[in-house]
């Protein structure tokens, strides 16, 4: 079942991935087939009402803050609808995060996709991160690992409470390894139900999470995928070095050549760099250092932690103006306050 022409790019939300899966989907002189979020849930509509793969196109797009795109998200699982509608099932994309024995047509559904695909097979994932090692042991193909500074990639989680959710749908997966599921203890999050909290987005499980147990989920999974992704990826990506950093675009085109991805655009990636005063700063150490602790009591060697900060020092964004960033952080505030302001009036009339 191996198919070392496949591409594999394995990252959180929020940390450029629709930029890059366009980036695949526009290459000049390539012929690569690109699936978007291949196990997003939304794909269970594949067995009854695969239409509906269409109307993620847009308005619906943009109002997550992603880049426009020329066909719609889900285009290229959409055409091959016929070949996987009865491949994908709901385990794959929650139940099963971390243990893949949770949902065993997994395997029959990436082999599908692979073995289906009209070009060279692409798939960009931010449900993978949980599994990337079964996936590259059995399906081979080369892994890119991207990822974005924790700080700015948060706050941008706070667009819309749909991630939220889906880092709870996480944290309630089955089989957690011991990190998450001493996680679960700290927030005093049991597994509620074996089919997850994105069929039901009003379980009050789901808002139970103050600001600091939020950051907290999120950096526990930015550091679990950092330490666990990274040293088994063929190449890393930072999106903010990508964006500010002189040469580091170039230095991506090289790596990648000698892996044999060609004709990918790099250029134009602007993502969004805040500033930050003292006090978020502290209240972000604060909290990763709390679970630092935790990475410590449940296994990982301290150096291993270190070493993942030292590199994400060395790609602390640093290039953007000021103007630019106090325009982003402006942004990121209002729609905040708007998302605010329809969640209380969401609840006033429940």
């Amino acid at each position: 079942m191996r198919c070392d022409r496949a591409i594999f790019i394995h990252s959180l939300f929020r940390s450029g991935s629709t930029w890059l899966f366009d980036r695949f989907r526009r290459a000049r002189g390539a012929s690569y087939w690109c699936y978007q979020e291949p196990f997003h849930e939304f794909l269970s509509h594949l067995k009854h009402d695969p239409d509906k793969l269409l109307d993620v196109h847009g308005e619906m797009v943009t109002a997550m803050r992603h880049p426009p795109i020329d066909r719609p998200y889900f285009y290229e699982l959409h055409a091959m609808r016929n070949e996987i509608q009865d491949l994908f099932t709901p385990c794959i994309s929650f139940e099963s995060f971390f243990d893949v024995t949770v949902c065993p047509s997994l395997d029959n559904y990436v082999h599908g996709l692979i073995s289906g695909a009209r070009g060279r097979p692409l798939l960009q994932c931010c449900r993978s991160w949980g599994r990337m090692r079964h996936l590259r042991d059995v399906h081979g193909g080369l892994h890119i690992h991207l990822w974005r500074n924790p700080w700015d990639q948060w706050w941008s989680y706070q667009v819309a409470e749909y991630f939220e959710t889906s880092n709870l749908s996480i944290l309630n997966a089955k089989h957690p390894p011991a990190a998450i599921a001493a996680l679960r203890e700290a927030v005093g999050f049991g597994q509620k139900r074996a089919a997850g909290l994105q069929r039901d987005a009003e379980h009050p499980d789901h808002r139970v999470l103050g600001a600091r147990d939020r950051y907290r989920l999120f950096y526990t999974f930015w550091l679990y995928s950092f330490l666990e992704v990274r040293p088994l990826a063929d190449c890393d990506l930072n999106i903010d070095a990508l964006t500010g950093m002189p040469g580091y675009g170039e230095h991506v085109r090289r790596q990648w050549d000698t892996l044999g991805i060609r004709n990918v655009d790099l250029s134009g990636c602007k993502v969004p760099q805040g500033v930050y005063g003292r006090e978020e700063r502290d209240f972000f150490l604060s909290v990763e250092k709390e679970v630092h602790e935790m990475f410590g009591r449940a296994g990982y060697a301290q150096g291993a932690i270190a070493d993942a900060q030292r590199v994400r020092d060395a790609h602390r964004p640093r290039g953007q103006d000021d103007a630019e960033s106090l325009k982003a952080m402006t942004i990121r505030a209002r729609l905040l306050a708007l998302r605010l302001m329809d969640e209380r009036a969401q609840e006033t009339r429940g």
